[in-house]
């Protein structure tokens, strides 16, 4: 597989490190993102202010299920539980 072919070795800490394609990949990916990041800091356009659209949908759609649902003890304690299974079986799986 091409990811996993090497691209350079060099000595750190008196053992031998070897760079992969995939490693390299991923270096400049991540350099690629900080710089944006900085970049769009500087301009003033990393902000939350972009999401509150977004985020007034969501409020609305939760206030619309609450009037359904809210007040009813079962579907809550049915959420609630359905909640704790997917984060068990999510925990169980690592």
């Amino acid at each position: 597989m091409i990811l996993r072919k090497p691209v350079m070795s060099f000595n750190f800490l008196g053992k031998e490190r070897t760079v992969i394609v995939s490693n390299l990949i991923a270096s400049g990916i991540f350099f690629f993102t900080g710089i944006l990041i900085i970049y769009l800091k500087s301009i003033g356009r990393l902000g939350m202010e972009d999401t509150k659209s977004f985020t007034e949908m969501i409020t609305n759609a939760s206030i619309y299920v609450n009037q359904y649902v809210g007040g009813n003890i079962v579907v809550n304690i049915g959420f609630v539980a359905l909640v704790m299974f997917v984060l068990y079986t999510i925990a169980k799986k690592a």
